[in-house]
């Protein structure tokens, strides 16, 4: 099992990547703590729609321990054609952001579709992910893009 927390130089970097990720406004799917009020789904966890699905679960950007994700399957690790809640809500973020609106918690809520969490669909992304090969973690290029005022 491997921890972002162990000794090494390829740790502190990645921890630090993920930190510095934070701080743009990315990879809010993730995160270096396990403390679910702190987690930045922590409103989803005790949302009637999504209580069930999302919570904290350890393992993420490469690592098996040490950093924690919303759910237990996504498109990160097994390429099926499903985005976590956390990830979605970022996404609908980033694109009111851009189309110059306003992005509210209820707007979300009520736009929001959760279609492919089904058993089949989750049991079928476990078989991927125990047969998919060694990934490598992701390189950071550039900042956040400038938007257009």
């Amino acid at each position: 099992m491997s921890s972002i927390n162990d000794k090494g130089a390829q740790n502190k970097k990645d921890k630090k990547a993920i930190e510095n990720a934070h701080d743009l406004g990315w990879f809010v799917n993730l995160s270096l703590t396990g403390n679910m009020s702190e987690v930045a789904w922590s409103h989803l966890m005790v949302h009637d729609d999504y209580k069930n699905i999302v919570d904290v679960y350890e393992g993420g950007y490469y690592y098996s321990q040490g950093v924690y994700r919303s759910e237990d399957v996504s498109c990160m690790d097994t390429h099926i054609p499903y985005f976590s809640a956390i990830s979605r809500q970022s996404i609908v973020e980033r694109i009111l952001t851009y189309a110059g609106e306003e992005f509210t918690l209820s707007k979300f809520y009520a736009n929001d579709k959760q279609g492919a969490t089904t058993s089949a669909v989750k049991a079928n992304a476990q078989m991927l992910r125990a047969s998919m090969p060694t990934q490598y973690s992701p390189v950071m290029r550039g900042t956040a893009p400038e938007l257009n005022e």
